[in-house]
């Protein structure tokens, strides 16, 4: 069943299980983050606030959403706000990505390219 979601315009959602977004969403911040730019650091802190921290406790844990200190983070993230520029670095991150996992396969990540390949068909 999705648990995670990702909103590319009011009619069109890009919907997986909870672990398959957190991977997507931590492939996609490795790649943003190596654009070092004022867009891709906009699109990293927001992606990251929808992603479990690191050595994260199991125990608050979900599946559609998690317990932080502070707050109950579900796992949406909408790109239907984001400036021109920043969904083309979000776009190009995910092509970047789904380009890794298919030449270097589980030494990038064991997520199968199938679910990049159909974010990407979304764009």
């Amino acid at each position: 069943m999705a648990s995670g979601f990702i909103e590319i315009s009011e009619n069109k959602e890009f919907a997986v299980r909870w672990t398959i977004y957190d991977e997507i969403l931590r492939l996609l911040i490795q790649e943003l983050k190596a654009f070092q730019d004022l867009n891709s650091i906009f699109v990293v802190s927001l992606l990251e606030s929808r992603t479990p921290p690191p050595n994260f406790d199991e125990n608050l844990e979900m599946g559609w959403g998690f317990i932080t200190e502070h707050d109950v983070i579900s796992r949406i993230v909408s790109i239907t706000d984001f400036s021109i520029e920043q969904k083309e670095v979000f776009w190009k991150a995910v092509h970047i990505a789904y380009t890794k996992l298919q030449k270097q396969g589980k030494n990038y990540s064991t997520l199968q390219p199938v679910f990049l390949k159909e974010l990407l068909d979304m764009q």
